[in-house]
């Protein structure tokens, strides 16, 4: 997938008195062109003229691991520490061989906005099973977080907030400035497991399987032939219309990912098995934006630190509906459980509909009765609903990115 700008890497041979591709030169495209630890990038030889035979190379690299180590374009996962990686291509051509090294500098993911939530056990899910009590409601996602189970977790960090939509149109700039994206009518789309697929869509909740021939542009960020403007007042709203794979494009771009169904849970809850983020108490138009108390989306932190998790985290409750990485699958919490803490769970190996939704959004109601089931353990999938897959976007799902340290 690419996730971040080109960069052009010339690789001088030694036969080579000038620059350029002249004389049989190996021109290298790194994408993306900033790497982080453990993120992965693509390498792409393009042989010069009087040069042939670009399947020939042979790559070489001097930490990391090279995914294939032959041909025009391979893939390289950055080693798990930051720094300089020598990284050669190497062409035979005939009795000569042309070589060229180049170095890839490996950061660190910047952890501002971020929270540490340290490593541990935690009871993931709710065994709340009470359907006489009178506040239940049976409905098709209040029967997937069962039973409640032990998880162990190793630290990680998660982001405070919410990503805005300033941070969003921010990224999708500079992606698009280098053409990794392009701008449709009817959403941006981007590239995922060498495909095109939508990365965030104008028109909320728009099939992709019954096309509208322009736009409603119901959302918050809009396109106006030349760049992405953000509806007046809604800079710091969460960023919602984004698809999966465009919300972890995003989180790559700047060497994270999205948290695992664990992580969010835990993030929300902590250790103690309390119903909100804050504890027991009563969720409140000053803890949360939920139960309707506001007619939309707020700022993201609006509610802190009053309605902030036990590790600060804030949003994580209302606003937004948030998607993770795990696949959904109805029963995997039953599939899993045990006595015996299960280790960084990450879901389903692959899934039949679509990826996981945490988190409530703004117009959901939470009864927050003594004998409620926490909705920290709501879990659900949009495909119960639109089986559009990946290229499904929801005007009130977002996303926050994690990181492991």
């Amino acid at each position: 997938m690419l996730h971040l700008p080109f960069a052009r890497a010339l690789l001088l041979a030694s036969v080579l008195a000038g620059s350029g591709l002249e004389a049989g030169g190996i021109e290298v495209s790194v994408s993306p062109r900033v790497v982080y630890r453990r993120s992965s990038c693509r390498l792409e030889a393009k042989v010069g003229a009087g040069a042939e035979g670009g399947d020939a190379i042979r790559w070489e690299a001097g930490g990391g691991r090279l995914c294939g180590e032959k041909g025009a374009r391979v893939f390289w996962q950055a080693p798990p520490a930051a720094g300089p990686v020598r990284v050669r291509a190497r062409l035979l051509r005939g009795d000569e061989v042309l070589d060229g090294e180049f170095t890839i500098e490996v950061r660190e993911p910047s952890r501002a906005g971020m929270v540490r939530v340290p490593a541990g056990v935690f009871t993931m899910g709710d065994s709340w099973t009470d359907v006489t009590e009178p506040h239940y409601l049976p409905t098709s996602e209040n029967k997937h977080d069962r039973p409640a189970h032990p998880v162990y977790l190793d630290e990680y960090l998660i982001d405070r907030c919410e990503v805005t939509n300033r941070q969003y149109v921010s990224y999708l700039e500079a992606a698009l400035a280098e053409g990794l994206l392009r701008v449709e009518d009817r959403y941006v789309l981007g590239e995922h497991e060498g495909a095109p697929v939508p990365f965030f869509r104008f028109s909320m909740e728009e099939s992709p399987l019954l096309p509208k021939k322009r736009p409603t542009l119901e959302g918050a960020i809009s396109w106006d032939g030349s760049r992405f403007q953000i509806r007046k007042g809604s800079e710091e709203h969460p960023v919602v219309d984004v698809t999966w794979t465009g919300a972890a494009a995003f989180a790559a771009y700047y060497g994270k990912r999205l948290p695992s169904e664990a992580e969010w849970e835990k993030a929300a809850r902590g250790t103690d098995g309390r119903r909100h983020p804050w504890g027991n108490e009563l969720p409140t138009r000053y803890h949360a934006n939920v139960n309707k108390h506001y007619p939309g989306l707020t700022p993201v932190g609006k509610f802190s630190p009053r309605g902030d998790s036990p590790y600060g985290a804030c949003d994580m409750l209302g606003n937004a509906h948030e998607w993770v990485q795990d696949w959904f699958n109805d029963d995997i919490f039953a599939d899993v459980a045990s006595d015996v803490p299960v280790r960084n769970p990450t879901g389903p190996e692959w899934g039949g509909m679509d990826h996981t939704v945490r988190g409530l959004a703004w117009n959901d109601v939470t009864l927050a009765t003594p004998r409620e089931r926490s909705p920290l353990s709501w879990r659900y999938s949009w495909s119960f609903e639109f089986s559009y897959g990946d290229g499904y976007a929801d005007g009130r799902t977002g996303f926050r990115a994690a990181l492991s340290p």
